[in-house]
C-alpha cells in the first residue's frame, strides 16, 4: 500500500504538470551552460532536461514541482555530474514533489544527500566511486518523508550505499527502496538506518558491502523481503533477515566494466515480489 500510495502521489504530481499550461521545459547545455543555471529560472510545474555531458554539482533548496532528468543510463554517452571532495553532488533540501532521474553520479562527498523534502522520487541513477570520509551514494536526513528510491546502481561509496537518519526520534517517514543495486561499500554498508517510521526494502541486490543492512535503532513499521543479501561481512544486523530474502551469487554479467544486468541463469530473475511485474 505504502509503494501504491508514494507511485499516486507520483503520477499526481505529473498530471499537474502537465496540466499546468505554464510549465516550460529547459534544456541544458543549449538553454542553459549547468543545471544550477537552470534550477534558478524553473518555476514549479516544470522540467528540466540535461543532455549527455559533464556537469557540475547543483543544489535545490526550498523548491516544489520540479523534474531533472539526465539522458539515462542506456546511452553511449551519460549525463554525468562530476563531483567534488567534500561536495555534495544533488542536494535536495527543503523541496516538495521532486523527480531525479537519469544521470551518472561519479565522484565527491554524497551522490544525493535528501534534507527536511518530502514527495521526491530518485531513479535511475548510476553513483559510484565516492571516495571522500563518510561518503555515500544516497543520505537522507531526518524531517523526509515519502521517499521513493528505485532502480539506481550504488557502487563503491566510502562508507554508505543509503544512510537514513532521523535522529533517532522517528523523523524519516513512508520510505520505499525497491529494484535497486549496492554493491561493494567495503569500508561500511549498504543500507545503514536509523529512526524511521514506515520503511520498505525489497527486490533489490545488495552484495560485497561490509555489512549488507544494519537496522542501528528505532526503526518502526518495515518490511524487508525478496531481496538478494548475498558476499557481505554480515548480511543483516538488527533484524533477521532470512525469512524471505535470498543470499546466492546474482551473477552479474561483468560488474568490472559496470555491467550490472543479470545473466540468464541469475537466481534473481522473478525472485522479488510475486506481485511485481516479471523480469524482462
Amino acid at each position: 500500500m505504502l509503494a501504491l500510495r508514494i507511485t499516486f502521489i507520483t503520477c499526481l504530481v505529473f498530471l499537474i504538470s502537465f496540466l499546468n499550461c505554464y510549465a516550460a521545459t529547459l534544456h541544458v547545455p543549449d538553454d542553459y551552460d549547468e543545471i544550477e543555471d537552470a534550477v534558478d529560472e524553473a518555476e514549479a510545474g516544470d522540467t528540466i532536461l540535461v543532455a549527455p555531458g559533464e556537469f557540475e554539482p547543483f543544489l535545490l533548496e526550498d523548491v516544489e514541482e520540479l523534474v531533472i532528468l539526465g539522458a539515462g543510463l542506456q546511452m553511449e554517452e551519460n549525463s554525468i555530474i562530476d563531483g567534488e571532495n567534500n561536495v555534495v553532488s544533488i542536494e535536495i533540501r527543503d523541496c516538495q514533489n521532486i523527480e531525479v532521474g537519469g544521470f551518472e553520479i561519479d565522484g565527491g562527498y554524497t551522490a544525493i544527500w535528501l534534507n527536511g523534502s518530502d514527495n521526491v522520487y530518485i531513479h535511475h541513477n548510476f553513483m559510484h566511486d565516492h571516495p571522500t570520509a563518510w561518503a555515500s551514494c544516497i543520505s537522507i536526513s531526518a524531517g523526509s518523508s515519502d521517499l521513493l528510491i528505485e532502480r539506481n546502481i550504488m557502487h563503491n561509496a566510502r562508507h554508505y550505499g543509503i544512510y537514513m537518519n532521523g535522529n533517532l526520534n522517528g523523523e524519516l517517514a513512508n520510505i520505499t527502496i525497491r529494484n535497486n543495486v549496492l554493491h561493494a561499500m567495503d569500508a561500511a554498508d549498504g543500507m545503514n538506518i536509523q529512526g524511521v517510521d514506515g520503511l520498505q526494502i525489497y527486490n533489490n541486490i545488495i552484495t560485497n558491502n561490509s555489512n549488507g543492512i544494519w537496522f542501528v535503532q528505532n526503526i518502526q513499521n518495515w518490511r524487508v523481503e525478496f531481496n538478494d543479501i548475498w558476499g557481505n561481512g554480515r548480511d543483516a544486523r538488527g533484524f533477521d533477515p532470512y525469512d524471505s530474502n535470498i543470499a546466492e551469487d546474482p551473477e552479474f554479467v561483468d560488474v568490472d566494466e559496470d555491467d550490472y544486468h543479470l545473466n540468464e541463469d541469475s537466481p534473481c530473475i522473478d525472485a522479488g515480489d510475486p506481485d511485481s511485474p516479471r523480469d524482462p
